[in-house]
């Protein structure tokens, strides 16, 4: 066949026993057919179209000419226009929508269906003008028909894929090639909680889900984005640098009389530790915007009638509030962790301002000799902590609320030689320090109670790393059913337990945390309950920050660690919490039972003296009961320093036995 430039080639399909070919001519011109035998000419007007159907297309075969005219030439157009060729004449595709233009819906899809075995690519027939009616429910049955990849491209095309949920999932489209990447490029017409939605690749999914509560995540992100907006830590150098002769002055006025020598050099760091952290102190009131007076530095008046500083280190003022404060010190122990404080020491409970409780407040420093602070050579890494406040009324509080009868619980430790003794974690920061936090609780608070919400699941919530449960907690927002039921029974008895606790205190602060863990952990231990795991609090209260639980801040990580210790106790089957009558908790951290009369110690901290760190204060923590031995007194044996307890016999002959083996050695 020879056109000489006047025909353009513009389709071919192949049959089992034809190969049919469509042109068109260019201008009015003779189309010279023929055989091997014979040739005839045969003239055609400009932009016919054209057929050549080549029967066995073999030597010496036929070839027949006809022009498109007929239903039958309809087909055959159809078929060469879908037939996949990339170069087709624009007059084809006019040609063959005006023809198909003068059918009903019916008459097009029954043409589509009788040509659909014979058609080679699909997806060409979505080039139509009428391609939208394959969309119409009249077309199910030849959508039915269409491949995959050309069923996914049409779905693409509708606006409402809902009307197509169930077609999809019955041809099984989400299992087949193809079907992320329609789900990426449609995800703007999928809906949160549809049926293609469960079907969803995983990225697709989540990104439905931050659409479809866009608002809610913007608060609940605002939670867990939260930080302290007032510092809490500073560094040695920067109080050293703050540190003056009157600092020192005052910090030597401290040291016992009597003190050897030898240990001058000790006592004095220890002094000016403590002056530095009412220095800390002090910076942290006025971050708050308090008008603070160093009361302390008057002790160096010679006016002494001006006693003042008996009662109180720092005075605050703000208007007409006056706030008395005496600062506590501790430094980290010899064998505690980098966080592990030390003992928080308050010979005597006071009252300051309009007969009002003084308060305590608490600061954790590093351990720092005389000699590093005189030169400013500084070998610490850690800052000074200012970790909060609390009060004789408050801690009383606190251990009414939690005592029962299976439970004794005593905040305050005695000491004849040092009176009262408190623990880190009942020291909490003023409500003014949580103000911007407090905004964000109360704008989530009212978002959640101001509208019929709808929320997620928690295992989708777990898929985009957001964990609502602490910001609810905290908040007082009863937590939707659909979540509460996702959890445990143990982890609903403490949501319930917490919640209880807020409604009671008003509130929710780091020590009622820490005592509804400490009080619940008992109860469940003491159920004998097989399924519990105090790992399970973690999704309660932590979102992936150990120094916010349920949104406080625990720049210790006390929390944190004392879930992990009893994690470490519950998994000591020899302990048999069961078998205990009752408990009671000391609490610098001591945990003792009573089984058959007798008191048994489960969790304890040393309280001994470390001989291989010039008798520094040991402080190892945590000492639990099945881990560490016990001794003939009843107490746990310290792994580091070997005391167990001050009068016991076998400790003595320890110690003595340890001493004869380093003289040998």
């Amino acid at each position: 066949m020879s056109s000489d430039g006047k025909l353009r080639h513009v389709g071919k399909i192949e049959t089992d026993n034809a190969v049919i070919v469509i042109i068109i001519p260019l201008m009015d011109s003779e189309i010279n057919c023929y055989t091997c035998k014979s040739s005839r000419f045969h003239t055609y007007k400009k932009d016919d179209i054209v057929t050549f159907e080549i029967l066995n297309a073999q030597k010496g075969s036929a070839i027949n000419v006809r022009l498109i005219s007929d239903e039958n030439d309809l087909n055959v157009l159809i078929r060469a226009f879908s037939s996949g060729e990339k170069e087709y004449s624009e007059s084809v595709e006019t040609r063959l929508n005006e023809m198909l233009d003068n059918y009903s819906i019916d008459g097009f899809i029954k043409i589509l269906l009788d040509n659909i075995e014979l058609i080679v690519n699909h997806s060409k027939l979505l080039e139509l003008k009428r391609a939208m009616d394959i969309l119409e429910p009249e077309a199910k049955s030849l959508r039915a028909k269409l491949n995959y990849q050309t069923s996914l491209l049409l779905y693409g095309k509708a606006e409402n894929l809902k009307s197509f949920e169930d077609e999809i999932l019955e041809r099984n489209l989400h299992k087949v090639n193809g079907w992320t990447s329609f789900c990426k490029s449609n995800k703007a017409k999928m809906k949160y909680g549809g049926k293609l939605y469960k079907v969803m690749p995983k990225t697709v999914k989540n990104e439905i889900i931050e659409r479809h509560f866009k608002t809610f995540f913007s608060q609940l992100d605002k939670f867990r984005n939260q930080e302290p907006e007032y510092i809490t830590s500073y560094t040695p150098e920067e109080i050293r640098s703050d540190e003056n002769t009157q600092d020192i002055r005052l910090a030597k006025s401290w040291i016992y009389p009597g003190v050897d020598e030898s240990n001058k050099g000790a006592s004095e760091a220890k002094m000016r530790s403590a002056r530095w952290a009412e220095k800390v102190a002090k910076k942290f009131y006025e971050s708050l915007h308090f008008n603070v007076e160093d009361i302390a530095i008057t002790q160096l008046n010679e006016d002494l009638k001006q006693e003042e500083w008996k009662k109180c280190d720092l005075r605050l003022r703000l208007l007409d509030v006056e706030i008395s404060i005496d600062v506590k010190n501790a430094r980290r122990q010899a064998n505690g962790p980098r966080t592990r404080y030390s003992e928080y020491c308050v010979p005597e409970f006071k009252k300051g301002c309009n007969n009002t409780d003084v308060k305590i407040a608490g600061v954790f420093s590093p351990y720092i000799k005389k000699k590093e602070m005189d030169s400013g050579n500084l070998a610490t890494k850690d800052d000074i902590v200012f970790l909060g406040e609390t009060d004789i009324s408050r801690i009383n509080e606190l251990e009414k609320a939690f005592e029962s009868d299976e439970m004794k619980i005593e905040i305050r430790g005695k000491s004849e030689e040092k009176g009262n003794v408190i623990p880190p974690w009942v020291f909490e920061y003023p409500e003014k320090f949580y103000e911007e936090q407090r905004k964000v609780r109360n704008k989530l608070k009212e978002f959640c109670n101001s509208q019929d919400m709808e929320y997620p699941d928690l295992k989708e919530l777990e898929e985009l790393d957001k964990n609502p449960i602490p910001a609810f907690l905290v908040c007082g927002i009863p937590l939707p059913s659909q979540w509460k039921n996702a959890l445990s029974e143990e982890q609903q008895k403490f949501v319930d337990k917490l919640l209880h606790k807020k409604k009671e205190f008003n509130r929710i602060s780091l020590p009622i945390l820490f005592l509804s863990l400490l009080t619940h952990f008992i109860e469940m231990v003491s159920s004998d309950c097989k399924d519990y795991d105090p790992n399970l609090y973690r999704q309660l209260i932590f979102t992936d920050n150990k120094k916010m639980p349920a949104g406080f801040y625990d720049p210790l990580e006390i929390i944190s660690s004392f879930i992990e210790t009893t994690s470490v106790l519950w998994k000591k089957d020899s302990i048999r919490f069961h078998e205990f009558e009752s408990f009671r908790f000391l609490g610098l951290g001591l945990l003792t039972g009573k089984r058959k009369g007798e008191d048994k110690t489960i969790l304890a901290y040393c309280g001994g003296k470390d001989p291989k760190r010039n008798n520094a204060k040991c402080g190892k923590y945590p000492l639990i009961k099945g881990r560490e031995k016990t001794c003939s007194c009843g107490k746990l044996i310290c792994p580091e320093c070997r005391f167990c307890s001050v009068n016991c016999e076998e400790y003595k002959n320890r110690i003595e036995s340890s001493r004869t083996r380093r003289v040998q050695g």
